[in-house]
């Protein structure tokens, strides 16, 4: 999951549905600011970045109901919300 303040979008990874391959190709765009979990090729690993502390509750697969009630409201309803789902 990836919450991005530098870009205004919050990226939802759902469990297989690419999110590892998602959240690899925009980690080199994430700063500072940002805050990223995932889960990594070997075993769970968690990312998060300096001044993310508020996030603790999150997962790299909490819900978009979860991430809602965590993040401040003006941040879910200015920023751009995604997910992966394969067919």
């Amino acid at each position: 999951m990836i919450i991005s303040h530098s870009h205004k979008f919050i990226f939802i990874h759902i469990r297989k549905n690419a999110g590892i391959s998602v959240t690899s190709t925009l980690k080199p765009y994430i700063t500072r600011r940002d805050f990223v979990t995932y889960e990594g090729p070997r075993k769970w690993l968690r990312n998060r970045l300096p001044g993310s502390a508020q996030y603790r509750a999150l997962s790299a697969h909490s819900s978009a109901l979860e991430v809602r009630d965590e993040i401040p409201a003006d941040v879910w309803d200015r920023y751009y919300k995604f997910a992966i789902v394969r067919d």
